[in-house]
């Protein structure tokens, strides 16, 4: 007795169309994660932007209360919360003038801040500018 073959001319499409759609679903995965990747690695970049920011304020209201205010020699970190932080590198000072270098993490990201701070007589310390290094 001959057993019929009809189910065979049907399994190899199928197989076929299942492998296709199993590379196109792991492609399209890929490409998500890729991205995501990407936009978290933006987001760290941000936040460790506002970190060093935040130091930089920080460094006005030391200034202010301390003309002579100077970070020990391996910087010194400011808790921004319980998880977060930023250091404030150095404090460097010429004329009425001082220069401010902070530095905040987050994640794989680094940012560094170097602030111009005006420091005339006996006014409070203003920010003159600042730029990212």
């Amino acid at each position: 007795m001959i057993v019929p073959r009809r189910g065979f001319a049907a399994l190899i499409p199928t197989l076929i169309l299942s492998f296709v759609l199993m590379i196109a679903a792991i492609t399209a995965s890929e490409h998500g994660l890729t991205i995501r990747q990407a936009t978290i690695q933006r987001e760290d970049a941000l936040i460790a932007w506002h970190r060093a920011l935040s130091c930089t304020s920080v460094s006005l209201l030391l200034l202010a209360q301390d003309f002579y205010y100077l970070p020990s020699p391996d910087g010194d970190e400011v808790a921004l919360s319980l998880s977060e932080s930023c250091t404030i590198t150095s404090v460097q000072k010429a004329g009425g003038e001082v220069m401010v270098m902070t530095v905040g993490h987050a994640g794989k990201s680094v940012s560094r801040i170097e602030a111009r701070i005006g420091m005339r007589g006996n006014a409070l310390p203003s920010l003159i500018s600042w730029k990212e290094l």
